[in-house]
């Protein structure tokens, strides 16, 4: 059940990041390209929340439930070790979905620096 708990908050933390960087720096969003203040095309909070969950869905289709499956079964079996004595690790999931989320978004953002323009 942790499992399924760490990868609903890495998923969850991978919608929040997507938005974050949408409407602050860039992400890529599909059939479009950058979406955002330093990207292509500019963002509002509304189109950002959309291109985010558009993405989202899209990325998760293509391959990117090879990342979300283990890795978020990964974090929540960290936190059930890790912090077994508590009643509620509510929080303690979301901290870590959100903490490991971050790296995945941040990868896509800057993509086209890493293996040049796509």
């Amino acid at each position: 059940m942790d499992a399924l708990k760490g990868i609903a908050s890495f998923s969850f933390g991978i919608y929040v990041w997507s938005v974050f960087f949408s409407l602050f720096y860039r992400f890529p969003s599909p059939m479009v390209g950058y979406v955002g203040p330093y990207g292509e095309f500019e963002s509002t909070i509304a189109s950002s929340f959309g291109s985010a969950a558009i993405a989202f869905i899209f990325y998760s289709i293509v391959g990117g439930f090879i990342v979300i499956l283990p890795v978020g079964a990964a974090c929540g079996n960290y936190i059930k070790s890790r912090f077994s004595h508590l009643a509620s690790r509510k929080v303690h999931h979301l901290v870590c979905g959100l903490a490991v989320g971050f790296v995945p978004v941040l990868v896509l953002a800057t993509l086209d620096y890493i293996i040049g323009p796509w």
